[in-house]
């Protein structure tokens, strides 16, 4: 009585109730692929996964990482700009550094590893294994 359908409410009330008595559990069906796919790249080929024209750092044995280099001049770099901010930026040979981030460099045919362990006001101090370097602004 005083359905919005009229007189039909019961009837589409009990046709789903009557279908979902005489329905079956549906049954899962488990997918197994025919060949498991792989991704194996040659040595010589380029990561796909790495930025386009990236290239990995060549590597460097530990026995010529830090070379040992003495009494290396102020004037082997070029000291660009001086940012005093936080963090405090150096540019050095066209290459923006923070402190605490170190570098390699060739000097004398040995490869050098500079640590930049201070950048302040006119100021860039850089640690290597023979000692310490004041670049000046």
């Amino acid at each position: 009585m005083g359905s919005f359908f009229g007189g039909f409410g019961p009837l589409f009330a009990q046709e789903p109730v009557a279908a979902a008595a005489n329905a079956q559990a549906p049954v899962a069906v488990v997918y197994t692929p025919k060949r498991q796919s792989e991704f194996k790249p040659a040595q010589a080929e380029r990561n796909p996964f790495w930025p386009i024209g990236w290239k990995p750092a060549k590597a460097i044995a530990n026995n010529q990482a830090v070379a040992p280099a003495t009494n290396i001049p102020p004037s082997f770099f070029k000291l660009s700009s001086i940012l005093t901010g936080n963090p405090a930026i150096a540019v050095i040979d066209n290459r923006d550094y923070m402190v605490g981030q170190a570098f390699t460099k060739d000097y004398e045919g040995k490869q050098v590893r500079f640590v930049i362990q201070a950048i302040r006001d006119g100021v860039v101090v850089l640690s290597y294994p023979g000692g310490l370097v004041t670049l000046r602004n």
